[in-house]
């Protein structure tokens, strides 16, 4: 059994949860609602790693992931649309 990192972020306009998967290029789905997007997340590896796998290639391990947060002065985004 592998172990794949998700990465949930939510739409400002609508509420929705987008699931992409670092590890797996271009694996990204959605749901409602995040446990739906998780569950959509399951299927979306599951469908990509039979994919990759029915075409030879080698399954990709899991990519380390981190959150950072940092600070913007508003000045220079206020100044730049000016």
């Amino acid at each position: 059994m592998r172990t794949y990192t998700i990465v949930l972020t939510q739409e400002p306009e609508d509420g929705r949860w987008n699931a992409s998967v670092p590890a797996l290029d271009g694996c990204f789905t959605y749901g409602d609602t995040r446990e739906e997007a998780i569950a959509m997340a399951q299927d979306a590896i599951t469908g990509y790693l039979a994919t990759i796998a029915r075409q030879g290639e080698t399954i990709p391990d899991d990519v380390a992931v981190a959150v950072a947060t940092i600070q913007v002065d508003e000045s220079v985004v206020v100044a730049a649309m000016d």
